[in-house]
């Protein structure tokens, strides 16, 4: 009677595990690194460039299917010491599954930026937001 009791137990904790296992709590994003598995949003990025003292912060976002608005808040900000400043920031939304955001900001030599982009997709009436980072750009 005992084996079968430990037989029975061995058996529920393989099963129970199994079962946590499968649906994955972190996913890997467009940048390889771990983050929240989302279920509003699809995908999202954010880029800056510099040009000629010209900055030009980009991000985007995708709802999943059924995704009814979308909004993008987009922030230049500039390396000072060891912390990020804000330069501008812009903010757009649309009742649509997916949008885009790009601005321009002339900026000033011998520093580093970054683009930060907060978006927020709409679904059955709830929403999800993330933060994403652009790489940063030196001028």
């Amino acid at each position: 009677m005992k084996k079968l009791f430990s037989l029975f137990c061995l058996l529920a904790c393989l099963f129970t595990s199994a079962i946590f296992t499968t649906s994955p709590a972190f996913a890997l994003d467009s940048q390889d690194s771990i983050s929240p598995y989302m279920t509003t949003i699809q995908s999202s990025a954010c880029n800056i460039s510099i040009s000629g003292g010209t900055a030009m912060p980009y991000a985007q976002v995708r709802g999943q299917a059924g995704a009814t608005k979308c909004k993008i808040v987009l922030t230049l900000q500039k390396k000072s010491g060891n912390n990020w400043v804000e330069v501008d920031s812009w903010s757009s939304s649309k009742n649509t599954s997916s949008m885009s955001l790009s601005k321009s900001k002339t900026v000033s030599k011998g520093n580093q930026y970054r683009a930060v982009a907060t978006v927020t997709v709409w679904k059955n009436n709830s929403s999800e937001s993330r933060t994403v980072y652009s790489n940063i750009a030196s001028y």
